[in-house]
């Protein structure tokens, strides 16, 4: 390391109050002094400085939910430093941030944004409580107002085992486990454009050049004319999803995800029904391709026998009415 290097810390706001007494002090000289920053959210500045200076980043994150948004991440190998301790002494080694796959950034993003509304998936009580379905009983709460029949939103997860409603922060009525939802990525082979549906329980589409709702023609801007009327049908059982293709001219395949180190099988052509595990990829008459995203948790609109539901449901970072 270069003995004259200007070090920068980047803190982020609310972990800054549970320091001891002794912590707070020095903190709070060092953050008049300019070595602290303290953010509300401290990666996107780190990075941004990292961008802008190629200042080295010593740091046990990979950074992978911010990986759309900042490129250059992708396989870097020069800026970023993990740390040791041995025998009293810290040492500091290159880490190489490696290429995520599309998948594995999705579900880092989604983690992300879930613990920036409090609800931090990575603990095991959060996670279940999050599978759970409830309604805020508070008369008064304009996010009963404008669901009544159930929560929409993610809950206020302080306390995991007492979820709270985010607006009026009262205690939630439980109202079972909730229903498992997927989210699929419907895309051209270039990835150029991109839609994604979100099926509950018993939803199926079928799609095709006759669907009702012109899917394959959002995607697509060329090469619409080799996917068949009635391409394909897909199911989703709350357990199980599956696609059949439905005798189309120019067939489907699939890529199945084998799992590191080994990545994608080679495509086959499907014949009938297969399930869709995670990761798998789907491509229907070589020109659109079908994803199962890592997604667990959306709060999308949900697609109900094929038809998008018309209501766009609030998030917690709605608080009043008209949002």
């Amino acid at each position: 390391m270069d003995p004259g290097a200007t070090f920068t810390v980047f803190m982020d706001a609310a972990p800054s109050v549970q320091l001891g007494s002794s912590c707070k002090r020095n903190y709070k000289k060092e953050r008049s002094s300019g070595q602290v920053i303290e953010v509300d959210f401290a990666d996107p500045e780190i990075l941004l400085l990292a961008e802008r200076t190629d200042a080295a980043v010593i740091t046990g994150d990979f950074y992978k939910d911010f990986r759309r948004d900042h490129p250059w991440l992708d396989g870097n190998r020069n800026q970023f430093f993990e740390w040791r301790v041995e025998d009293d002494q810290i040492f500091f080694i290159l880490r190489e941030m490696g290429t995520p796959t599309d998948f594995s950034k999705t579900r880092a993003e989604e983690r992300s944004e879930l613990k920036r509304r409090g609800a931090d998936i990575s603990k095991p009580a959060v996670e279940r409580a999050m599978r759970m379905s409830y309604r805020c009983e508070t008369e008064a709460c304009w996010l009963r107002e404008y669901d009544p029949g159930h929560y929409t939103g993610v809950p206020d997860l302080t306390n995991p085992q007492l979820p709270r409603c985010a607006a009026c922060r009262q205690p939630l009525a439980m109202l079972g486990e909730a229903p498992r939802l997927v989210q699929l990525k419907f895309a051209d082979s270039k990835q150029s454009k991109l839609e994604r549906r979100t099926f509950s329980p018993g939803a199926s589409l079928v799609i095709g050049r006759d669907s009702s709702d012109e899917l394959v023609s959002r995607v697509l801007t060329a090469d619409v004319g080799l996917v068949s009327r009635r391409h394909a049908r897909i199911d989703w059982d709350g357990s199980q999803l599956s696609l059949t293709d439905l005798n189309s001219k120019n067939g489907t395949t699939i890529r199945r995800w084998a799992g590191k180190p080994h990545g994608y099988e080679p495509s086959v052509s499907i014949t009938g029904t297969v399930s869709l595990r995670p990761r798998d990829e789907v491509c229907l008459a070589g020109v659109l391709m079908i994803t199962r995203s890592a997604r667990s948790f959306t709060l999308e609109p949900e697609v109900i026998q094929g038809q998008r539901a018309t209501a766009n449901p609030p998030t917690i970072d709605q608080t009043s009415h008209g949002v």
